[in-house]
């Protein structure tokens, strides 16, 4: 679930032939630190989305426990490569 954990470089690609039904409205992200973890680092993370065949929407890229100091995200982007949704 990511407690104590280090990620320093992490890329990831979304699939492509998802629907907003079994993906978007499930809230599926490219990197996700657990609600209880107290500690972790992620470095230099990307997750890119080329939505192939549907129209799909997704929350987010990266999804992390708020207001915890332990956590710790940077360098982080998300990037919409080409086709359909955002």
């Amino acid at each position: 679930n990511g407690e104590n954990g280090k990620t320093f470089f992490y890329q990831c690609e979304l699939p492509y032939d998802v629907t907003q039904q079994n993906f978007g409205d499930q809230g599926y992200a490219g990197y996700v630190i657990a609600d209880h973890v107290k500690t972790h680092t992620l470095r230099g993370a990307g997750v890119y989305c080329y939505f192939r065949d549907y129209d799909v929407s997704a929350q987010c890229g990266f999804r992390a426990p708020e207001g915890e100091a332990g956590v710790s995200l940077q360098h982080i982007f998300t990037v919409f490569l080409n086709g359909k949704g955002s």
